[in-house]
């Protein structure tokens, strides 16, 4: 009886364990909208639902139930999550546990739409997507006490350092030309030059896919109006081509373009629709609905080997990651200067011995100086030195025996 009550007891003890497991599996079959690494971590965003894992274990899951259309980007040590509730924004300061730290909501009521984070001089900006173009009509800014002000595109003067490249899907979004309307969804850098994708509607509601590469000055270098596809939902720059993700309504491929415009290939990766590149630890990831990986781009740190030094780095290689170099020289030898490259070619600045990882992999070459004495040379005259000294004393004490003997 006593061991049939300690079973039923254990089984008990075990139940909540199992169930919590089945809540956290059971987001496998959602559509997984955003993946935001970090050092030791990721946080999926999936709906209104958070996963966070360390070290890729699952360690919290949280729904906001009262919120739609969320977004979250790491700020300081922890997150900001920004979502809508009642078309009011709603803002909260989550740790890494999912904990959250303070909330806030704005006074005013807001236009629906997705919110997109920005970080500039420590405050978020936030403005809405909608269909595929960011609004500048309501751009609103929370400080780091999560006060937020509604303010307008006129009021801020550095707004494309702000939003970077996407200040071109601004430009560029909702252009009417006889009867055809543009959207764009995403841009990158290269060289400070832009990428945006997106595509294109005339009055038939027919679509087809389009890209653009605009130079620094805004003046459009080329364009691909590709009729195959419906549209281009992301972009990015790997290994000196231009990678896009692209639909025809049923499938995704993954296009590849040289910064010439020409399409180099297209490669069919899904049966579904996937929209956007995720970042996840050292990797640039593409995944279905299911999780599954359909595409994945090693980032690495690659660093040229020689005979003067030793050169390590700490911090991940993960983009937009902070990498620290440490360089120990051999003897006679002492650290004169880095170079680093991106896959491109195109040098990284590096402030002292750090610098930020970029979207791809780096080359780093670590030049050396002799100090006063080649350090060969110095051996050498250690090494006659010795055999002046012994030679000295041998014929010393050989001159006084000889004297003696003579003596």
């Amino acid at each position: 009886m006593k061991k049939r009550i300690c079973i039923i007891l254990l089984a008990l003890l075990f139940i909540p364990t199992y169930v919590n497991a089945l809540s956290f599996d059971k987001t496998i079959d959602k559509k997984i909208d955003s993946i935001l690494s970090y050092d030791t971590g990721y946080i999926e965003t999936i709906d209104n639902e958070l996963n966070s894992y360390i070290n890729n274990e699952l360690v919290s899951n949280k729904k906001f139930s009262d919120l739609t259309n969320i977004s979250i980007i790491k700020y300081n040590e922890n997150f900001i999550l920004v979502g809508l509730k009642n078309n009011k924004l709603k803002c909260y300061y989550i740790d890494s546990n999912l904990k959250v730290l303070s909330q806030n909501e704005s006074s005013t009521i807001i236009s629906n739409g997705n919110p997109k984070l920005y970080i500039h001089d420590n405050k978020i900006y936030v403005l809405l997507i909608n269909n595929g173009i960011l609004s500048t009509n309501n751009i609103y800014v929370i400080d780091n006490e999560l006060n937020i002000e509604e303010t307008k595109l006129s009021n801020i003067s550095n707004i494309k350092d702000i939003i970077k490249s996407d200040y071109y899907i601004i430009n560029n979004s909702g252009n009417t030309k006889d009867g055809i309307t543009e959207y764009y969804y995403n841009s990158t850098y290269v060289n400070d030059n832009n990428i945006i994708v997106g595509y294109k509607e005339d009055l038939y509601n027919e679509k087809n896919a389009i890209i653009k590469y605009i130079d620094k000055e805004g003046y459009i270098k080329w364009i691909d109006d590709n009729k195959d596809y419906k549209e281009f939902n992301d972009c990015i720059i790997l290994e000196n081509k231009i990678y896009v993700i692209a639909n025809n309504e049923f499938e995704t491929f993954l296009l590849s373009y040289d910064y010439d415009g020409n399409k180099i290939n297209s490669t069919k990766i899904s049966e579904g629709i996937s929209y956007k590149f995720n970042k996840l630890q050292n990797k640039l990831y593409i995944l279905n609905e299911n999780k599954e990986i359909l595409y994945d781009y090693a980032i690495n740190i690659n660093i040229e080997s020689n005979i003067y030094g030793k050169t390590t780095y700490t911090g991940d290689a993960i983009p937009y990651n902070k990498i620290i170099l440490e360089t120990t020289p051999n003897s006679g030898y002492k650290l004169l200067n880095y170079k680093i490259t991106d896959e491109q070619g195109n040098e990284i600045q590096i402030n002292e011995n750090e610098f930020i990882m970029p979207l791809n992999s780096v080359n780093i070459i670590v030049n050396y100086e002799e100090t006063i004495i080649n350090p060969d040379t110095v051996d050498m005259i250690f090494v006659v030195f010795a055999i002046s000294g012994i030679a000295l004393i041998v014929f010393t004490r050989t001159y006084k025996q000889y004297r003696w003997l003579k003596g």
